[in-house]
């Protein structure tokens, strides 16, 4: 069986992405990771580490140690092995993953997924933390047709590549955008493009080698999420649409709008750990409207945030 990563610390919405995960190893509770998009202009970037605590009265964080991880290039997605040993941040658009020890702050290897950048925004540990998860190469030297890959976080050699749903296209069509497992570890949810057209892929069983395009009229998902038990698959497109998928019977159960104007897109999305709920996030998608002196001038929606029933696809904030 193919072991869950922890999720990564993927953008949303500039400034500055924070994600927390669990350390098991750590009676502290919870490590943050905190990125500084100013690498993309200035050609540096720092990740923060801490270690962080709650206190039983409050919901206050106090970070009791930091470090940083100095980089050369820009960092845009980071995330933690499960045990808190290592860190992997994605970098160099998109196309380089280092790896940390977040106890001494030493980087111990680093090496390439990609020859050229691609648009995928995300790194991820297996749950033994022996293997990264990546998007394929959207030009490899030799077209393999893979979705994903599967690296050693060891060596940072190619362990297995995960065959895209498209054979007979080339790698552009069939690498993943965006991509989601399941909590259990079975399933593999991404979203490839081929001909213009995007399509939600969805891959079961403990191999990964069967993907199964699901049919949706949504459009382009750009954030995605299982639910805590794996049963459903919630995603986020580019025209504002949250969608939530049945895993087993593989078909779309609901879809609305999550936004009043099309152009917001939904750039996260999560489950609560009951996965009673889902929340959407947004940069606040761009809209026109006309100015005081009678011209077209940008607007951001009011309300990036929204907080979803997950059974009903009622808005509950």
């Amino acid at each position: 069986m193919i072991p869950v990563f922890e999720e990564s610390a993927d953008h949303l919405g500039g400034g500055i992405a924070t994600r927390s995960v669990t350390n098991d190893r750590s009676n502290l509770g919870f490590n943050r990771l905190r990125i500084g998009w100013f690498g993309l202009l200035l050609g540096t970037a720092i990740v923060t580490v801490g270690a962080t605590s709650r206190s039983d009265t409050n919901h206050d964080f106090a970070i009791h140690q930091r470090r940083e991880l100095v980089h050369k290039s820009d960092v845009t997605a980071a995330a933690w092995s499960r045990d808190g040993k290592l860190i992997a941040t994605l970098g160099h658009f998109f196309r380089r993953v280092t790896i940390w020890n977040p106890e001494t702050g030493d980087m111990m290897r680093e090496f390439d997924i990609a020859r050229s950048p691609t648009d995928c925004n995300q790194v991820a540990f297996t749950l033994d933390g022996r293997f990264i998860v990546s998007t394929a190469d959207f030009h490899p030297e030799i077209d393999r047709h893979a979705a994903a890959v599967l690296w050693h976080a060891e060596t940072g050699d190619v362990a297995r590549y995960i065959p895209g749903p498209f054979p007979e296209k080339p790698a552009v069509a069939n690498a993943a955008h965006v991509f989601a497992v399941s909590p259990d570890g079975l399933h593999l949810a991404l979203r490839a493009s081929v001909g213009g057209a995007a399509a939600i892929v969805l891959y079961t069983g403990k191999n990964w080698t069967e993907p199964v395009v699901l049919p949706t009229r949504s459009g382009t998902a750009i954030s995605m999420s299982f639910s805590p038990d794996g049963q459903r698959l919630a995603v986020g497109t580019i025209r504002g649409l949250l969608t939530v998928f049945s895993v087993t019977e593989r078909k779309e159960l609901w879809t609305v709008p999550a936004y009043d104007q099309d152009q917001a897109g939904i750039q996260s999305l999560a489950y609560t750990q009951d996965g009673r709920f889902i929340a959407t996030g947004s940069t606040g998608g761009l809209h026109d409207r006309k100015g005081p002196d009678g011209g077209w001038e940008p607007t951001m929606i009011a309300s990036p945030l929204a907080i979803w029933d997950a059974v009903v696809s009622l808005v509950m904030v």
